[in-house]
């Protein structure tokens, strides 16, 4: 069998044809496809650089909101002691009233509830009746004044009508709420 000129530029043009479809088959199609799952994954990494250099360059000024939050959070706590119990709490008020010239006849501490702990602040209600001038129970204030943790919210007073007393003695009943930092 011969095969003439025509016939075998035809059969190398099919075997071309041919080779070109297998080659777009079998290798472009595959490349694109390819090509458009790294397109994909360059704009998330793209998109992830961008969002760490916006993070790096905020990093500053996250630094300084949180030295800023630190050091309000170490004055607060120089202003406002820590938790302390039923003990310590009857010392202070106790030494308080002394140092002022009133004598403390009772007290109490209200119950409270356990604070959350995103709560910053623990308030403790104290009652507490106590005997003195009313001199003594200026110059309490005074002090209690000075106190940022310490406040006196309600007071009653009763003076007993004594014949011949100049500056009687009252009997006082004031609440106190003292603040403090929460432990946890």
């Amino acid at each position: 069998m011969k095969i003439t000129k025509r016939e075998k530029m035809l059969l190398f043009f099919v075997v071309l044809i041919g080779a070109i479809t297998l080659s777009v088959i079998f290798g472009l199609i595959p490349m694109l496809e390819r090509l458009d799952v790294a397109q994909a994954e360059n704009e998330s990494l793209t998109d992830e650089v961008a969002l760490v250099r916006d993070r790096i360059s905020n990093r500053t000024q996250f630094v300084n909101e949180y030295n800023e939050a630190n050091n309000r959070f170490e004055e607060l706590k120089r202003d406002y002691p820590e938790m302390v119990s039923n003990e310590e709490i009857d010392s202070v008020l106790t030494n308080l009233c002394l140092d002022n010239g009133l004598r403390p006849t009772s007290w109490r501490v209200r119950p409270f509830t356990s604070p959350g702990r995103d709560d910053l602040f623990v308030v403790i209600t104290v009652v507490m009746n106590v005997s003195g001038t009313y001199d003594s129970f200026m110059s309490l204030l005074d002090e209690v004044d000075s106190k940022q943790f310490l406040r006196i919210t309600n007071m009653s007073y009763s003076i007993p009508r004594a014949a011949g007393t100049v500056d009687p003695i009252a009997t006082i009943a004031l609440t106190f709420e003292l603040t403090y930092i929460n432990p946890q």
